[in-house]
């Protein structure tokens, strides 16, 4: 029934909308009700927003089926003069709005494609930053500057880390994402981690506690090894992805700077 009454007021608004925004659709008419026609393009739109991209004979049959009965009601509906609320107004406005904000989105990237060139060029910079090497990364996690350095000044009592950090993980299990984090690159740890883990040796830990954004970490270097990059075919389409989002990104900003927004 949701279903049907979301249709209705599809049907509904189409009706309503203003009578010089026609649609050129010369596709065949498959029927009509009454005058109206139904043609096989606006059977394909009715079942690629239903997310059928390639249907079946039983599925455009079906469909058919679905958009007769919804034209008589909406023929009803059109008998009886009824009328959408301003909220259902502005609710299917809103998905306009929303169809053509994607659309000028799609038009920009189609303009400013993702060049494989781009892609290689990205590729090129992230290998060198990563650098070559992993590390096997464990850490405590404060939201207190001075705990953190007390567990700190703990470990320079020729206490081990692993015997801290054990304790610490006893007295602050609710915290997530700590003690061993396994093997990164210098890229899947926050930023302030980069510097020291580029200076640390393997079995050391940090003589200074780290700032993120997360709170105030004492960190410690497990192990170190030499890693090979992943071969570019297999993070080629990763790499573009990333891309798109930030030229999407990016348009979305010079949008905003050339409108004029105010309150």
């Amino acid at each position: 029934m949701k279903n049907i009454f979301a249709s209705l007021i599809l049907l509904l608004l189409a009706a309503c909308a203003d009578q010089t925004e026609t649609i050129n659709d010369d596709s065949r008419i498959l029927v009509k009700v009454g005058d109206k026609p139904i043609t096989e393009k606006y059977v394909q739109a009715y079942l690629f927003n239903r997310g059928v991209k390639d249907p079946s004979k039983e599925q455009i049959d079906q469909a058919l089926d679905a958009l007769i009965k919804q034209q008589a009601l909406l023929q009803q509906a059109e008998k009886q003069s009824l009328q959408l609320s301003t909220e259902q107004q502005l609710s299917i406005q809103q998905l306009k709005d929303q169809a053509m904000s994607q659309l000028a989105m799609q038009a920009y990237l189609d303009k400013n494609p993702i060049t494989d060139e781009a892609i290689k060029a990205e590729y090129d910079q992230i290998v060198t930053e990563l650098q070559g090497a992993e590390f096997k990364v464990r850490h405590m996690l404060f939201q207190d500057e001075v705990q953190a350095l007390e567990y700190l000044d703990k470990i320079n009592e020729d206490n081990s880390y692993l015997d801290v950090e054990a304790e610490y993980l006893e007295v602050f299990s609710q915290v997530k994402n700590v003690g061993d984090i396994g093997w990164v690159n210098i890229k899947q740890v926050p930023d302030s981690f980069q510097e020291p883990l580029q200076q640390m040796s393997a079995g050391q830990v940090y003589n200074e506690i780290v700032i993120s954004q997360f709170g105030a970490h004492v960190l410690f270097l497990e192990d170190k090894r030499d890693t090979d990059p992943p071969p570019f075919e297999t993070v080629k389409a990763g790499i573009k992805k990333s891309l798109t989002i930030k030229a999407q990104n990016r348009y979305q900003q010079i949008a905003l700077a050339k409108a004029k927004v105010s309150k």
